[in-house]
């Protein structure tokens, strides 16, 4: 294997490497002072895509995503760059708000219907699915079954979070074992979602039902995926023009919520606008007040405009999207 040998650049250094592959500028301290705040190798994801593509024969074999060469395009100005993070982090920052109103609804629809089971569902298996918990594929190395793992880390979960009033007073007034709609409150979004897997299928359903998805497991898949993005959005990750790693579950038109119909077929292109679409939808059924979507539109609508690059081409949006009932509905009122 070849070492790593690029040597440490100080950020006028890297200022003055940019330049010199083409890049312009109108402030040199007002690029410094942005390398100051991000790391040259974070910046990399964005100007990336600034580069001339290499001819096909000098693409690296050994690395098929690397396909343009170190110099930029012609015109490559230090504002469009600058414009593409501020839209990425704009962009992050509805996507987490999002999820945030997902996410609560969720931890509310699953102390909902188990609770509705046995106040304590979550922790005796006999209220959930017994082959859901009790599946080793995939889990086989840790000599545990999937409940098991699960159980494990809720544990750790209410250990982290012993100290917080509400489970002082609960343990002091009724012993240490919580019920579900207490629970939740310490549990983040992958328990919470890891939990839905292991139920049985009515509550599942029952859950799915809450958020207009007419199948229960499709609806844990997506929960699977939108953790996924959640996660992404919280450690600041870049969502812009990412090809996700975690794709949503295809589903027929028909079994689709009807805003959602157009978007079926942009599920296996595993860019974001699927995600995007899901949430909108599961938004706009659990709080149809919501203009989380209008928000989003009007981003979207503003997206820099730079050659070569739009919501069609990086991030799976269709042609006339913002006329879509998804992104254009007039939220309920009050």
């Amino acid at each position: 294997m070849v070492g790593y040998g690029k040597p440490h650049l100080t950020n006028l250094e890297q200022l003055a490497l940019m330049k010199s592959r083409g890049l312009q500028c109108d402030s040199d301290e007002r690029v410094i002072a942005f390398l100051n705040r991000v790391n040259y190798f974070r910046l990399s994801a964005y100007t990336y895509p600034f580069r001339e593509l290499l001819p096909e024969e000098n693409r690296l074999l050994d690395s098929p995503v690397h396909f343009r060469a170190d110099h930029f395009r012609s015109g490559t100005n230090w504002a469009d760059i600058e414009s593409l993070v501020a839209f990425d982090s704009q962009l992050r920052a509805l996507i987490f708000a999002g999820l945030e109103t997902i996410e609560i609804a969720l931890r509310t629809s699953v102390a909902y219907h188990l609770g509705a089971v046995n106040p304590y569902s979550h922790l005796d298996r006999k209220y959930l699915d017994h082959a859901k918990c009790g599946q080793t594929e995939g889990w086989m190395e840790t000599g545990s079954d999937r409940y098991q793992l699960w159980r494990q880390k809720y544990e750790s979960q209410q250990k982290s979070a012993r100290k917080e009033d509400f489970i002082v007073h609960h343990s002091i007034k009724y012993g240490p074992e919580l019920p579900i709609w207490k629970s939740v409150e310490f549990m983040d979004f992958g328990s919470v979602v890891s939990l839905i897997g292991l139920m049985r299928g009515k509550q599942r359903n029952g859950i799915a039902n809450n958020f207009g998805v007419h199948n229960g497991w499709t609806f844990f898949e997506w929960m699977k995926t939108l953790n996924y993005l959640r996660n992404l959005a919280a450690h600041h990750g870049r969502v812009w023009n990412r090809t996700l790693t975690i794709r949503l579950k295809m589903i027929s038109e028909h079994k689709a919520a009807p805003e959602l119909a157009h978007a079926i077929s942009d599920f296996k292109n595993a860019k974001i606008y699927g995600h995007l679409a899901v949430t909108a939808s599961l938004i706009s059924r659990i709080d149809p007040t919501s203009e989380w979507h209008l928000h989003v539109r009007e981003l979207v609508l503003a997206f820099p405009r730079i050659e070569g690059m739009s919501p069609q081409t990086d991030m799976g949006f269709p042609d006339f999207w913002e006329s879509f009932l998804l992104w254009s509905r007039i939220p309920a009122l009050m």
